[in-house]
């Protein structure tokens, strides 16, 4: 349990380690209203992480329908109380408080941007007074909503007119932001590919760190071992242009890598 509430619980991915590990915060998906810490994408991409010597946290946090009141901002605080929790609790459990990376998919993808791209004081979901910070040092966003309106969804309920733009992570880049990696596939029908291509444009005019691998033919929820046939890379990392490709859809080696550069090993 990371927090006082029934879905404030999270599994922990561990591999044996005699000094401090770098951890990775997975955020589930499910449009908001469903899904669990447990499901087969966070168990296995947290399998993969933990086998490549990472600490992984895999959160459930507050789920329900856009008009329900309370889950909004709540689900974003949860999810920033579950950095907190581990942050908080990184000698006990030998990590390292300076390399936490936060990652989720669909819902989570936007869960996880949200987190690592506003404020963690002063964002929406943010606490001013909270002991412990919620920044982390890395972002990899999977096929996530970065626009609700794009989306279909609407808006955020209870929050006005003037502060919705404050929910849409690709309002929410500047550069002193962690650096991302945007993995998509283009047969995705759940949420579209546009949105992950202006969520690039958005870091790109920001200056942010980022990297933006597209695979050809993967669906939607997806995990590293994507169907589809090949995937092309491209971003800006260290102020340099950088474009890669890959005969294969596994991304497993790229995500590896791009952990590598932005939280170590």
């Amino acid at each position: 349990s990371y927090g006082p509430h029934d879905r404030n619980v999270l599994d922990l991915w561990k591999a044996k380690s005699e000094k401090p590990t770098p951890l990775v915060v997975f955020i589930h998906g499910g449009g908001f209203t469903a899904g669990d810490k447990a499901e087969y994408r966070s168990a296995s991409v947290s399998a993969d992480l933990a086998r490549a010597g990472y600490v992984v946290v895999s959160c459930n946090y507050v789920l329900g329908a856009k008009d329900k009141p309370g889950v909004w901002p709540r689900n974003i605080a949860d999810c920033r109380d579950a950095v907190r929790w581990m942050r908080a609790n990184a000698e006990a459990l030998g990590l390292d408080p300076d390399r936490i990376a936060v990652a989720g998919g669909s819902a989570g993808g936007y869960l996880a941007l949200m987190v690592g791209l506003s404020d963690d004081k002063t964002g929406p979901g943010g606490d001013p007074s909270a002991k412990h910070s919620a920044k982390v040092s890395a972002v990899v966003d999977m096929y996530g909503v970065v626009n609700f309106s794009k989306h279909g969804k609407g808006v955020v309920p209870g929050v006005s007119a003037a502060d919705q733009a404050a929910y849409l992570p690709e309002n929410q880049c500047d550069a002193k932001d962690p650096a991302v990696l945007i993995l998509h596939g283009t047969a995705d029908t759940t949420v579209d590919i546009a949105q992950s291509d202006a969520m690039a444009k958005a870091l790109r005019a920001a200056k942010v760190p980022h990297e933006y691998i597209v695979v050809d033919g993967a669906p939607h929820t997806f995990d590293l071992h994507p169907k589809g046939k090949s995937w092309k890379r491209t971003g800006v990392v260290g102020g340099v242009e950088v474009g890669s490709a890959s005969d294969k859809p596994d991304l497993t080696a790229a995500t590896l890598d791009f952990l590598a550069r932005t939280i170590g090993k």
